[in-house]
């Protein structure tokens, strides 16, 4: 009887994922030489609904690890699971990837494993809290898979002001990064946004972000990025008080509103194109 609990017990923790009968979601452990991700699955994007994906870049030095261990990042987790949204907690390629493309490579890889363990219905969510804003922002902009949307929690994506700070930022970027210098204007995220919507290239944001925030400047990263490059009709600014990533950045009702910005995305893509004018002017055709 020992040695059947063991063998159990072995088999369950050698597996990739495991769920109770009686859970609602089931977690997809994906290992790669960096670390740990997480895939959340709701058990309806497996059995009936094609489901979008929704991919979480962490902060500054942290892992998916602790992502997935947050009860403040759960209000989110929690939230979009309920609405049929599988959610991956990324591990970006280590704790201080700064959104470069090397790590961006390894995230598409972990994006293409992800959507084999659900029915993905094509649309991808890109949701970066803190440093994570750089990786978010960048799959954005003709990464390795389509964003449909992209969400912003205290998000950083001003590269060059990041390397300009004080604090380590410039040796971390330049290692992420390959370089002994300042990044290239092209490798900066936010001016790539400004230059593609001066092309009428413009995002979905949802963008929270607070005037009290000492780490990541709002007016330089969050606010900039709405005032130059948010598609009108479908962003939203949210405008909070309290220090980075602080307690109320992390309630239910803002989870709420998160998780409605990206079901009015996914009734855009889900509603047929409207007619033009004069098609619909037109009357029945006999044969």
């Amino acid at each position: 009887m020992r040695r059947a609990l063991a063998l159990l017990l072995t088999v369950l923790l050698a597996a990739p994922a495991f769920a109770w009968p009686w859970e609602r979601v089931q977690t997809v452990r994906l290992d790669r030489p960096d670390g740990l991700s997480f895939l959340l699955v709701p058990k309806a994007c497996v059995r009936d609904v094609a489901c979008p994906l929704v991919v979480v870049s962490h902060p500054r030095g942290q892992s998916a690890e602790r992502l997935h261990a947050s009860p403040y990042v759960s209000q989110y987790t929690l939230a979009l699971t309920n609405a049929n949204m599988a959610v991956l907690l990324s591990n970006d390629g280590g704790p201080n990837p700064w959104g470069s493309p090397a790590a961006l490579a390894e995230l598409g890889a972990l994006h293409a494993d992800s959507v084999t363990h659900f029915r993905f219905n094509g649309r991808t969510y890109a949701f970066g809290l803190s440093m994570g804003g750089l990786m978010a922002l960048r799959s954005a902009q003709r990464g390795p898979y389509a964003v449909s949307g992209v969400i912003l929690l205290d998000g950083r994506v001003d590269l060059l002001g990041a390397w300009g700070a004080p604090g380590g930022r410039r040796a971390e970027i330049e290692a992420a990064y390959g370089l002994s210098g300042p990044p290239t204007p092209d490798l900066d995220p936010l001016i790539t946004a400004e230059v593609q919507a001066e092309a009428q290239e413009r995002l979905p944001l949802f963008i929270i972000g607070s005037h009290d925030d000492r780490t990541v400047p709002f007016t330089e990263n969050g606010l900039r990025l709405y005032l130059r490059a948010a598609q009108p009709a479908t962003s939203r600014l949210v405008t909070l008080t309290g220090a980075h990533l602080g307690g109320a950045h992390f309630t239910a009702d803002l989870a709420r509103e998160v998780t409605a910005f990206v079901q009015t995305l996914e009734r855009r893509h889900a509603a047929p194109p409207a007619l033009p004018p004069a098609a619909r002017q037109k009357g029945p055709t006999t044969p």
